[in-house]
């Protein structure tokens, strides 16, 4: 039940090749050393360029043989002879093997799923992120002309007289106007309007307002644009959600975050025009709104801002790995109803030809094109254009004009694509009902959904990926076009979703685009539009927790809307196209890979151009500096100098003692849980006065080794901290090596502020069945390497597929474990969560007979100021767990079943070489 499905391919195809190989590779590296992918190449070695030592080079290749499951097995005795990129590369080209690329699993109660025929391309996916801003400096004001008038749209409340007093005060003109007499106040101030703020309205947005807003913005264009060429000029748009874009899902009506779209395109468009889009929190009182609108429009900073009572927030974007699927996480099962808009022609059916062959559903197409019909026989044998043509001006009654002629052909091609695609989906195994309607008629899908539910059973899954274009200017478009373009996304999607009200959905999947998150010349309508459908998306993931809600904002496919002409400027522009079975497949496995309250929602997903990871828009990147050619360590250096040295020790095994009982490989390695704790130290003593509440997004990139005579200038660095609600949040870092050449070893946000109270125990023994390690045997040749200051556990209470619970102890006092200790009482328990990995160890040992090692952990919330002297209970609940790598919540308990903290996500690398490292755990001696 854990092996995911795989389908081979030969040795000597596509998928074999260098450049595929090498992209995995980079990616895979990148993500477990913390260097962007642009700083790597080919030629870098594993140790002198990297700094990859033989632990973190088994966690990479376990990464690595994940991804390509059928390539050769680098065996540890092996791996010394691979010095760089490259040779890994050519070993695993060379040397004759079959690779596979893991698909969706199917559940283990219906038919295994059919192989997908393995995607030939790696796709970039992308994860935007809320982060707090820090506060505001003092940043030059943006210098409108001498007399300059900023139109304000009338919001329905007050905030827009005061957002123009707001102006008044700081010496400039504003003026409150609805947005219907825009165009009539243009012509008589047009030489004047240099600003416009447009304001969601306070209560009921609806899409009228949106396409007024459009509306608006396209009247004030030309004045707009003539005063940024004289002097300056701005546009800001000001939606109404959450004060982050959606991204917590708390807000009334999703429409309001359109405008964001907008923005910025306006920005891509108009470059003499100072674009931002802001987002402004419901519970922010008015003059406090309208003092930050006003600073965000008269300064720089990012084009889109959210705004809270607490802080100011930005969106940032981050290389997000595919989800690993599990046998038993896959959100649909065969037979399960799936509504698909869009489905029966172009990228949309490729998708659902991949659905079809994972899950084996019944498959609901709507589109706009007539139900097919079979080919006449004249037709049947037909291919090339010209013939098919030539056929039907014979046929043609009446005047066989080019234009009627082309029409027949297009009807006929249309048909044709739709036949083969609904057999191509019979053939994977699915179910197919075609029906041809108007997804914006409520009347229309009410009546097809009760018809289906009767017929088929419950609606369990909605792919909504019906769209239309209409590229033009935002000066050139028409009301119409934009009508076209928005409704088909917008209109279909409200119709859709108020129909599946009360339908117990496992899967809502929005076909969103690129084009909402970074804006595209041409597009304000499609931008806007799908905005929205990933605002729909956020609320409808929080009203629908157990359904998988994703809005995919695809980049440009290889298909579908893309013309020739379009693939060429997306290829200018530093773009690639999406491979349909690529991106067929990664929507597979976003639908067959366990998920929580906490996975994201929007996903940006992007395709390379000539083996290169896709250009990301400048407007989004541009906070940080370009890294292109840098090689990896001067990147490092370059991050690691913007930040605050919050302490630097010398580390040895004489300055700490402990690590003698820490040894792996005949080398001392500095714990992760040391590590926590010197990372929470050095936040604490920049911000002295504040409690240590826990951390977020731990990554460990490079360990920490020491030979008994060696020591180590270890800098443990922190970043401007951040507001995140009542908390402060710290971005800290482990740093070694030169200050010249950095080795970046971990990096975690740590949480500082109040605790909050501690939660309902959320393990239980009862769970966790099994008497593997009851008896003892921990700490010895077969099980763990550690010596007896970490020798921890007390009793294993039960070991089974579900997990693993434990009675350990807690720490000593520091002064025990460290010579000259940073303080005199620990700020964790480092001995309770180092023996809390040591059961995983355990764990996978008894379930994947192979020991595994720490990497990293995505939550970990402490809920008292010292863990109990008497020791604390652990419960290790599995998650996720393949031949590489398994993940796990961590429950820490008093002696009454209290929660005294919990880890989440913590993951851990398996592979069988470790065993040999484990054996070696006595110091070895150095000259």
């Amino acid at each position: 039940s854990r092996s995911a499905l795989q389908t081979p391919v030969p040795s000597g195809s596509s998928l074999v090749d260098s450049a595929k190989v090498a992209a995995v590779l980079l990616g895979v590296v990148s993500e477990k050393t913390g260097y962007p992918t642009e700083m790597l190449n080919l030629e870098m070695s594993l140790d002198a360029d990297l700094g990859i030592d033989s632990i973190k080079r088994v966690e990479i290749l376990s990464a690595l043989q994940e991804k390509l499951p059928g390539a050769p097995v680098i065996k540890p005795d092996q791996l010394g002879a691979l010095q760089t990129l490259r040779q890994v590369v050519e070993f695993l080209t060379v040397a004759p093997a079959s690779v596979a690329l893991v698909t969706a699993p199917a559940r283990s109660q219906q038919p295994a799923a059919k192989p997908v025929t393995a995607p030939q391309q790696h796709l970039q996916r992308l994860v935007a992120t809320p982060v707090a801003l820090a506060a505001r400096a003092s940043a030059p004001v943006l210098a409108l002309a001498k007399g300059a008038v900023i139109f304000v749209t009338d919001d329905g409340s007050s905030l827009a007289a005061a957002v123009a007093a707001n102006f008044t005060r700081r010496g400039l003109t504003a003026r409150v106007v609805a947005a219907t007499d825009v165009a009539a106040r243009v012509g008589s101030e047009g030489d004047a309007l240099a600003g416009l703020i447009v304001l969601a309205p306070a209560k009921n947005c609806d899409a009228a307002f949106l396409k007024s807003a459009f509306l608006v913005v396209q009247a004030c264009a030309a004045p707009l644009r003539r005063a940024g060429r004289a002097q300056a000029a701005l546009l800001v748009t000001v939606s109404r959600l959450d004060g982050r874009f959606g991204f917590t899902g708390n807000f009334d009506g999703a429409l309001s975050g359109g405008l964001a779209g907008l923005a910025k395109t306006a920005g891509r468009e108009w470059a003499e025009v100072t674009a931002k889009a802001i987002d402004l929190a419901g519970d922010v009182e008015v003059a406090a709104a309208a003092e930050a609108i006003v600073d965000e429009a008269l300064r720089g900073g990012p084009g889109e801002v959210g705004v809270t009572r607490e802080a100011r927030f930005g969106l940032e974007l981050s290389d997000a790995p595919a989800p690993a699927v599990a046998a038993d996480a896959a959100v649909l099962q065969a037979g399960d109803v799936v509504v698909v808009t869009g489905g029966s022609r172009g990228v949309t059916a490729e998708v659902a030809v991949g659905l079809a062959r994972a899950f084996q559903p019944t498959l609901v197409l709507l589109g706009r094109s007539p139900a097919p019909e079979a080919e006449p026989e004249w037709l049947v044998a037909l291919q090339d254009e010209a013939e098919i043509k030539q056929a039907i001006h014979a046929r043609v009654s009446g005047p066989a004009t080019p234009k009627t002629v082309e029409a027949q052909f297009r009807r006929a091609t249309a048909n044709r694509e739709i036949l083969r695609n609904l057999e191509r989906m019979k053939a994977a195994g699915a179910t197919v009902v075609y029906r041809s309607l108007d997804v914006r008629d409520a009347r229309e899908i009410a009546a097809l959904l009760n018809e289906l539910r009767h017929e088929f059973g419950p609606i369990r899954g909605l792919i909504h990926g019906a769209g239309v274009l209409a590229d033009k200017r935002i000066e050139d478009k028409t009301a119409e076009q934009f009508e076209q373009v928005w409704s088909t996304k917008v209109s279909g999607a409200e119709v859709l979703l108020a129909a599946l009200t009360n339908d117990e959905l496992r899967c809502l999947v929005m076909f969103s685009s690129s084009t909402a998150r970074f804006g595209r010349v041409g597009q304000v309508d499609y931008a806007m539009a799908n905005e929205v459908l990933n605002k729909l998306a956020q609320a409808e993931a929080r009203r629908r927790p157990e359904c998988r809600v994703l809005a995919m904002n695809w980049g440009p496919w290889n298909g579908g809307m893309v013309t020739p002409a379009l693939r060429r400027v997306f290829a200018q522009e530093g773009v690639g196209v999406i491979e349909t079975a690529a991106g067929a497949d990664l929507l597979v496995r976003e639908l067959s890979a366990p998920f929580t309250s906490l996975s994201p929602v929007e996903i940006v997903v992007l395709a390379p151009l000539d083996g290169r990871e896709a250009t990301i828009p400048a407007a989004v990147s541009a906070a940080n500096p370009t890294t292109a050619n840098v090689p990896a360590e001067s990147a490092v250096a370059a991050a690691t100098a913007a930040m605050t040295v919050a302490f630097e020790r010398e580390l040895s095994v004489a300055q700490v003692p402990c690590l003698k009982s820490h040894v792996l490989d005949g080398r001392g390695v500095f714990p992760v849980a040391l590590i926590i704790e010197w990372l929470a130290h050095g936040a604490l003593h920049c911000h002295p006065g504040l409690a240590f509440c826990g951390f977020d997004d731990l990554r460990v990139f490079k360990g920490v080794r020491l030979d008994p005579r060696q020591a180590a200038t270890i800098r443990v660095l922190a970043q401007a901290p951040q507001r995140d609600g009542a908390n402060t949040v710290v971005v800290m870092e482990l740093v070694g090596g030169e200050r010249e050449k950095p080795v970046l070893h971990a990096r975690a946000r740590i949480i500082l502020g109040e605790r909050a109270a501690a939660p309902k125990a959320q393990s239980g023994a009862a769970r966790i069945i099994g008497e593997t390690w009851a008896q003892g045997g921990w700490y010895g040749a077969q099980a763990l390497f550690h010596g007896p200051d970490f020798q921890g556990i007390e009793a294993v209470e039960a070991c089974g597929p579900a997990g693993i619970a434990a009675r350990v102890k807690t720490s000593p006092a520091p002064k025990a474990w460290v010579a000259n200790p940073l303080r005199g009482s620990w700020i964790a328990d480092p001995l309770a969560l180092d023996v809390s990995f040591q059961l995983m160890i355990l764990w996978t040992l008894a379930e994947q007979h192979a020991a595994s090692l720490p990497c990293a952990a995505a939550r970990y919330r402490q809920f008292v100021a010292r863990f109990p002297r008497e020791g604390v209970r652990v419960v290790a609940r599995v998650t996720q767990a393949t031949a590489q790598r398994a993940t796990a919540d961590l429950e820490f308990l008093d002696a009454a079943g209290g929660v005294v903290a919990r880890m989440e996500g913590y993951e851990c690398v398996i592979d069988p070489a470790l065993a040999e490292a484990f054996r070696r755990n006595g110091l070895a001696e150095s000259a």
